[in-house]
């Protein structure tokens, strides 16, 4: 058998394992959005909570209410989440729900589009109870930071909130407990995905 035959035979046998690695890692994939479907029908087929009196079992995706006061001035902005092509933010605000030790959910209220400027939120009443309605899921939903790869890492949360000067912080991903430890809240260990009140909330659905 020639050279240019065994290099033939080495080619094809190459293509066969990485065809063969593909064809695993596409039924992987299908398996996995298999999965996340029959997870969010079966969440969303659960009765609504109310979680202003703290349930005990909670599913991702169950529909959900919640009753309680703004903090405006503890809004986090998630960088880079895009929406129809176009760049932008995701409003993350805790929702006061007991006042006397300052139990609170996080609240994923919409997205908002970026400029060349400091964001402007639309005014939030502090001062007004509000009953917003949503769905819960376990963590604020993740984008993988590339530029850990390659340059600086993403601006994390300052030491303490709210912030000096009043400016918004930005950053690419934003951990429950991370918020808990510089805003002093209690946060409850989930986050609502707003889907009424705010106009904003309709693009996270």
């Amino acid at each position: 058998m020639s050279k240019k035959n065994i290099a033939a035979i080495v080619f094809l046998l190459a293509l066969s394992a990485v065809c063969m690695s593909l064809g695993k890692w596409q039924l992987s994939r299908a398996a996995e959005r298999v999965a996340l479907t029959e997870e969010i029908t079966a969440g969303r087929n659960q009765p609504l909570i109310d979680l202003s009196s703290a349930p005990g079992n909670t599913h991702n995706w169950q529909p959900s209410r919640a009753t309680g006061y703004w903090r405006p001035d503890l809004t986090v902005l998630l960088e880079n989440r895009n929406y129809q092509g176009r760049p932008g933010y995701w409003v993350a605000t805790p929702l006061i729900l007991d006042s006397d030790d300052n139990e609170a959910v996080l609240v994923l209220r919409g997205w908002l589009a970026r400029t060349t400027s400091q964001p402007v939120l639309p005014p939030l009443q502090a001062e007004e109870a509000v009953s917003i309605q949503g769905e819960l899921r376990s963590h604020v939903p993740r984008m993988y930071e590339l530029m850990r790869l390659w340059g600086p890492e993403a601006e994390s949360l300052p030491s303490t909130l709210p912030s000096a000067g009043g400016r918004i912080p930005t950053v690419q991903n934003l951990q429950i407990a991370d918020l808990e430890r510089v805003s002093n809240l209690r946060l409850r260990p989930y986050v609502l995905l707003q889907q009424q009140v705010s106009p904003l909330a309709k693009t996270l659905a």
